[in-house]
């Protein structure tokens, strides 16, 4: 990465334990390094022994921290800390009050299971699906993961169901005519959402300019499908795939079908900080 991406992630990196009197060793690798090599193995989609030696740091540590990172709410609370600085920065609430829902279906990779796989008739594709849902900047909000066969009202419900138990100010959801139907009285009940449904005008035909709400999360999706591992397999986008925000107690049971994305069922409360801590990594 480069040294202005570095200087707008570092300062809301994980605390290093040992600099609060807690206890342990200073981390032996520069933060950096680490951080270049978990990108680089989402880039490339490529096996964690598989990390280059030119990263200087051994792929069993590199993995170790991720999984740590990654258990202990770290990467959620990254992305979490880095998007409400976007929204800031464009004039608007950290936390938002809409967002937008949508799926798109892709062909999975051969490490994805076949009892985790469907067929989607709609789009003739054999393999998953990801209900993604942005907020109107774009930004990603929450992924769920499911066979391609789960109709798209399906596979909302417990992206929904997500949403409302992570941001408590959204209150409104934009969709297409798929998500029409008992889904907007399902959503109005259960997690107290509006969901509104955006038609194409019934008196036009052929090509017509989506509205740039909706432009907005298609240009997300193809955000994720940049890197190898979104476009190949997304049973494993654990990284990608999570914009969230963890707190106690948050549990969610996934209905059939679903694919787990590696997120568990309680997560800790996501880290906020009052102020940047200055580290040596």
């Amino acid at each position: 990465m480069s040294d202005k991406e570095w200087q707008v992630i570092e300062p809301v990196m994980p605390h290093p334990a040992w600099l609060h009197g807690n206890g342990g060793r200073p981390e032996k690798y520069c933060r950096r390094l680490i951080v270049d090599a978990i990108r680089y193995v989402v880039d490339n989609g490529c096996k964690w022994r598989n990390l280059p030696a030119d990263f200087l740091v051994p792929w069993r540590t590199v993995h170790a921290i991720f999984t740590r990172w990654w258990q202990d709410g770290d990467l959620y609370a990254l992305h979490n800390d880095l998007r409400e600085q976007v929204r800031i920065a464009d004039g608007r609430e950290p936390e938002p009050s809409a967002g937008i829902i949508d799926s798109q279906s892709l062909r999975a990779a051969e490490t994805v299971a076949a009892g985790s796989r469907g067929y989607d008739a709609a789009k003739k594709v054999q393999g998953t699906k990801r209900h993604v849902i942005v907020d109107t900047l774009g930004l990603l909000l929450v992924v769920i993961v499911t066979a391609a066969s789960v109709q798209d009202r399906d596979g909302a419900k417990p992206a929904l169901a997500r949403l409302r138990d992570w941001y408590e100010r959204i209150a409104l959801i934009w969709a297409d005519s798929a998500y029409a139907g008992k889904l907007v009285t399902w959503a109005k009940k259960h997690v107290r959402l509006t969901v509104e449904i955006v038609k194409r005008s019934d008196d036009v035909s052929g090509f017509v300019v989506l509205p740039r709400i909706l432009w907005n999360l298609f240009c997300q999706a193809a955000l994720i499908g940049r890197g190898q591992l979104g476009a190949g397999s997304p049973s494993r986008m654990t990284l990608l795939t999570t914009g969230s925000k963890p707190r106690t107690g948050c549990s969610w049971l996934p209905p059939s079908g679903v694919i787990s994305t590696g997120l568990p069922s309680s997560l800790p409360i996501a880290r906020r900080k009052s102020q940047s801590v200055s580290t040596p990594f």
